[in-house]
């Protein structure tokens, strides 16, 4: 199956970054949600309830059968709406409390995704070059965002992406 690719524009300050988004492989996507599980089960500050979602709608796209703990059937009727905003925030969460060698893999993982178009040239983003081309520690936030949506949308019942 093709590779599918997303453009997309994220302000960083007064400019405007064109970006172009590249779909993680079927193997990436795997190891990428592992290590995200992963993560997830070390999580202390962030709400059981919002973890056991994320971990939901990974099992049911993996098709596991397994029920995450700690999940009311109402708040799994959420996982039919729109709660990307919570989910982000439930990655950040454990991400944030991951050690740096942790933070620094999936950074690295998320922003290997991403190139800048630069009129004709396509400049890929990593750890080592992001800071020659943005200026806004909150731009790095929203771009890991936007790789996260396009590549894991599919984890929302009903979501068309991937």
């Amino acid at each position: 199956m093709a590779i599918q690719t997303l453009d997309t524009k994220i302000k960083d300050g007064a400019n405007e970054l064109d970006l172009v988004i590249t779909q993680f492989s079927a193997t990436e996507t795997v190891l990428f949600l592992n290590k995200l599980l992963s993560m997830l089960s070390r999580a202390k500050s962030v709400p059981t309830e919002n973890i056991g979602l994320v971990k939901q709608a990974i099992n049911n796209v993996m098709q596991t059968g397994v029920k995450a703990e700690d999940v009311s059937e109402v708040r799994m009727e959420l996982l039919g709406e729109e709660v990307f905003p919570m989910m982000i925030d439930v990655i950040k969460g454990a991400i944030a409390e991951s050690s740096e060698d942790d933070q620094l893999i999936i950074m690295e993982k998320i922003l290997n995704q991403v190139k800048l178009r630069q009129a004709t040239e396509f400049i890929p983003l990593s750890l080592r070059s992001i800071d020659n081309y943005v200026s806004n520690g909150m731009t790095i936030y929203k771009i890991c965002g936007a790789v996260i949506k396009f590549n894991f949308g599919f984890l929302l019942k009903g979501s068309t992406s991937i």
